[in-house]
């Protein structure tokens, strides 16, 4: 599996007063929007008879794509928690594992192929740019943080707001259900849980959207100053990768940052 060998600041976001007055008007629309809608997404969560069987499955690659995306602060939880950013996190990326015999697998084959898919996204220097941050996994598709033997989490308390919520999501039409044994294991999700599901799920669309605003408003004349997907940009990238080395610019809230991977760890 590669792994992070280098992440640098490459610059921070620059302080918008009129950007802040518009994510201030956004974030009171999306606040009145989730009151309005409180009541139906508790609903939907009681009558969901959700009850977690400590089974793990939710941090293993079993059926289908398992990945967690962070938020700046959630990276910054798991730091305090005694863990190194660079041992923990990859910028945002396409799903790149493999099913075999219903088994996830790491193939470098595989993620190499997809690095080559986001040819759009390379510029002059080789390096590929996306958008936020997402926890590591094993070879076998399992969450860099769950415990093989007890399949616990390992940072319960400072686990991302997608884990705290699982199996519960929302999208525009309010929550949805991803496929858990845990569904249906009791007439009605317990009222305390089901309120704890509910605001958590309700904050961290909050979150997701401020997150979302500051950095689309920030970063577009960072963004715009880069060519991509040409001759250059090309070159560069295969000559990286000759060396087994890839490189990313990744754009969050907080600023902008070079990552670096050595494919060959």
């Amino acid at each position: 599996m590669a792994k992070i060998s280098k992440i640098s600041k490459l610059e921070s976001i620059p302080t918008d007063t009129s950007g802040s007055t518009r994510i201030e008007k956004e974030l009171l629309k999306m606040k009145q929007l989730l009151a309005g809608k409180q009541k139906s997404m508790l609903k939907t969560v009681e009558s969901a008879g959700f009850s977690c069987l400590m089974c793990g499955k939710c941090c293993e690659r079993a059926e289908d794509d398992n990945s967690v995306y962070l938020l700046p602060d959630e990276i910054e939880k798991i730091e305090a928690s005694g863990f190194l950013r660079e041992n923990f996190i990859l910028p945002l990326l396409p799903d790149f594992y493999e099913t075999e015999n219903e088994t996830a697998i790491f193939k470098e084959s595989t993620f190499i192929d997809m690095l080559h898919s986001l040819s759009e996204q390379t510029d002059e220097e080789g390096r590929i740019h996306t958008f936020g941050w997402m926890l590591q996994r094993n070879d076998d598709g399992s969450c860099i943080f769950l415990n093989s033997d007890s399949k616990k989490c390992m940072i319960y308390e400072a686990r991302p707001a997608l884990c705290r919520t699982y199996p519960f999501f929302t999208d525009e039409s309010g929550v949805l259900k991803c496929e858990c044994e845990g569904l249906g294991s009791i007439e009605k999700t317990e009222p305390i849980l089901a309120n704890e599901l509910t605001k958590a799920l309700q904050e961290r669309v909050l979150s997701d959207h401020t997150d979302y605003i500051q950095t689309s408003v920030a970063i577009k004349n960072i963004y715009d100053k880069f060519e991509f997907n040409n001759e250059t940009a090309r070159i560069r990238f295969n000559e990286n990768l000759i060396k087994n080395i890839v490189s990313f610019v990744v754009y969050d809230s907080t600023g902008v940052y070079e990552v670096e991977f050595n494919i060959d760890q």
